[in-house]
């Protein structure tokens, strides 16, 4: 017997969810063994604890603070364990954002595990990210959300703040630790290019050009995030040296000089790198850089796609 078409309906979803779930079923398995075996490579003995966001654990109570439905994984770690706490629906959301089959899911997963352990290798433990009161309170186990948000309006980061116009300090320091991140798996975890990353990153950037000049009428710090954000999901491309790929889509949307200046910011990310070994120094020189991003006409560039040569040099001659 026919089922009706509402019931036919029903089913088809039913199914399809299913479907879905035992797919990221799968790209988080995929996950875990790649993180797992890039940690074994590394000698890593440290107790790792797979969680969902939602679950209970050391870090679990900072995710809020970054504001972020699109991350597919939240790594937090210590001398003696690793946290992972999995964005469930996040990875749910890929299904809408891209058009990739099971395996290409599951490559996506394993590079998102490298890009995951290169923040690991790259800061000695998630404490020195954070506030000095903020990383206490955090060992101490005894903090509510509220307490650790109102510690990060007293921050050095919101003191520096206070004399930037346009840019958040608190923005660029994430950029350049996905940029870190990305630069040490380059380095010291595979020479692989993560090719599901770029494709990825490059239908994120697009669908950022899209809406970036509407933002840009009347900016907010809600603007100069998303320019920060073209700058985390294009670091792949720099690193890689594929910026080519992205060639077509900059011309497009005519905004050739926004990708100079994250050309420029890049380079200056990698020089900090290459000069200082330390996460603590490369961080402060980062805050130094800020005043200096603070300085360009960032309207004029998204609007009218333009980059004076004041701009330039102060990204060039950045040292």
């Amino acid at each position: 017997m026919k089922l009706p078409k509402e019931l036919q309906k029903k089913k088809t979803a039913n199914s399809r969810q299913l479907t879905e779930n035992r797919a990221v079923r799968e790209m988080v398995k995929s996950f875990k063994l790649e993180f797992l075996r890039v940690k074994e490579k590394f000698k890593d003995k440290r107790e790792v604890k797979f969680m969902k966001i939602g679950d209970k654990g050391r870090f679990s109570i900072l995710i809020p603070l970054y504001r972020d439905d699109r991350n597919p994984a939240h790594c937090f770690w210590t001398e003696s364990f690793i946290e992972i706490y999995f964005g469930m629906g996040a990875i749910s959301n890929f299904f809408k954002y891209y058009n990739f089959n099971l395996e290409q899911y599951k490559k996506m997963l394993r590079e998102i595990a490298w890009h995951e352990y290169g923040h690991i290798i790259s800061i000695n433990t998630s404490y020195d990210i954070y506030p000095k009161q903020i990383a206490s309170m955090i060992k101490s186990g005894s903090y509510t959300f509220n307490e650790i948000e109102a510690e990060v309006d007293y921050s050095k980061e919101e003191e520096i703040n206070q004399s930037l116009t346009q840019v958040n300090v608190l923005t660029i320091g994430r950029a350049f630790r996905e940029f870190l991140a990305n630069f040490m798996v380059f380095k010291k975890i595979t020479k692989k290019i993560p090719s599901m990353l770029l494709i990825a990153h490059g239908i994120g950037i697009v669908s950022h050009f899209r809406s970036l000049r509407r933002g840009f009428i009347n900016p907010s710090h809600q603007s100069y995030d998303k320019l920060f954000l073209l700058l985390e999901l294009s670091s792949n491309h720099f690193i890689h040296d594929k910026w080519d790929i992205l060639t077509n889509e900059v011309k497009k949307y005519r905004i050739e000089k926004i990708f100079e200046f994250i050309y420029h910011a890049s380079s200056n990310f990698q020089k900090i790198i290459n000069n200082f070994s330390e996460y603590k120094n490369q961080i402060d020189i980062v805050h130094e850089l800020a005043p200096l991003l603070d300085q360009i006409d960032y309207k004029d560039m998204v609007l009218n796609n333009t980059l004076d040569i004041h701009s330039i040099k102060l990204l060039c001659n950045f040292n």
